[in-house]
């Protein structure tokens, strides 16, 4: 697969590592009988393959010290230092640079101490980022967990995740995480493999470009102008906070926001509960008080509906629950029941 990657990689970066791993392993394959070492390095690197085919280089580190000491035998001290000399500059330069790396996340995480300390801070990336970050008591954003007004959200673009929901947000403040050399273990743009295969098969790789970008967020309040949704109305998704995907589909929890009612009405929530679907209670919650609440047999479509309520703020939260949930073989998604309509205002006639 790896080879396979080089005809759409023609850097020389990719085809030497390749070249000498393959030589490694052959010249190991030829010596396993004789040489326990070499022996070793094979059957590890087979494992390997079936165990962790994709996995990050540092798996392959027992290889490592065996192949070092096979190399300290085999080879004259003409290769070994030329081994070195090539070497030697390289690992240093990538030392380097991934400490500028994970140093520019801790100094970031540093100045959002203060913070972190008197509001909700949530980290919307991975790597060290997401471990500084922690360090300094933010918390680790979850994709069905939308963030409330007044909390901060840090997001990198190297980790490409989105903030969940549709919340209104005001950007506060950006920073870019560089580095001196131009060698990179992980960058945007770099197909460099690290610990995935997703943006290329190289060793690493030379740039001169950011390594990430960080933003911090604002979550501003959201003003509702709508007491009824429709859900896959383009109206509807200015209004749904988390847990409904594009095509009705809901996790465990869908929370929406709603234009309270003039007066008294009941909240409706008409929604299908799919054969596949292990769903069979639907809670609805009000400002996070249980309002109505039901178990269902079988699959079908349904509408809860709640005695008329009076809500005294301009907006509501409306929380949608289920019991149980389920997910779809190559979709990975967690899913709930699909949602169709949800609301105070008096609903058309149900569909799904």
């Amino acid at each position: 697969a790896a080879i396979a990657g080089g005809f759409y990689d023609a850097n020389p970066l990719f085809w030497v590592s390749i070249g000498l791993g393959l030589l490694v392993l052959v010249w190991c394959a030829l010596h396993a009988r004789q040489d326990f070492l070499a022996a070793w390095v094979i059957l590890f690197f087979g494992a390997a393959l079936a165990i962790f085919f994709a996995g990050a280089a540092r798996y392959l580190l027992p290889i490592a010290a065996p192949a070092a000491i096979l190399a300290s035998r085999k080879l004259s001290r003409t290769w070994l230092a030329a081994g070195v000399i090539l070497q030697l500059p390289v690992s240093l330069g990538l030392a380097c640079v991934n400490y500028q790396h994970w140093d520019g996340y801790r100094k970031f995480a540093k100045s959002l101490a203060k913070e972190c300390s008197e509001k909700r801070v949530w980290v919307n990336g991975e790597w060290g980022l997401r471990y500084y970050l922690e360090a300094e008591g933010a918390l680790p954003l979850e994709r069905d967990h939308a963030p409330r007004p007044g909390d901060l959200v840090v997001t990198s673009a190297l980790s490409h995740f989105d903030i969940p929901g549709n919340a209104p947000r005001v950007a506060l403040r950006q920073a870019t995480i560089g580095a001196t050399l131009p060698l990179r273990l992980i960058a945007l743009g770099s197909r460099s493999t690290y610990s995935t295969t997703m943006s290329g098969l190289r060793p690493f790789d030379i740039s001169t470009g950011p390594i990430d970008r960080l933003q911090v967020d604002l979550i501003t309040e959201r003003r509702p102008v709508l007491a009824d949704l429709t859900i896959k109305s383009p109206e509807a998704r200015q209004q749904i906070v988390s847990g409904v995907y594009p095509d009705g589909w809901t996790g465990q929890t869908a929370e929406v926001i709603l234009k309270a009612p003039s007066g008294p009405t009941p909240l409706r929530a008409v929604f299908y509960i799919s054969r596949q679907a292990t769903a069979r209670r639907v809670t609805l919650e009000l400002n996070g008080a249980t309002v109505a609440d039901a178990a269902y047999k079988k699959p079908g479509l349904y509408t809860l509906v709640t005695a008329p309520l009076e809500v005294k703020d301009a907006s509501a939260t409306v929380t949608l629950r289920v019991d149980r949930t389920f997910i779809v073989p190559n979709d990975g998604r967690t899913l709930g029941v699909v949602l169709a309509e949800i609301g105070f205002e008096p609903l058309t006639e149900p569909r799904p």
